[in-house]
């Protein structure tokens, strides 16, 4: 797998956390 692959998941990832915890704030 390449490196940028893997940055782009860990990205994607962090991104949907942030999602989940603004949902839960509100």
């Amino acid at each position: 797998m390449p490196e940028s692959s893997t940055a782009a998941i860990e990205r994607k990832e962090s991104l949907q956390d942030i999602t989940n915890a603004r949902n839960k704030s509100t």
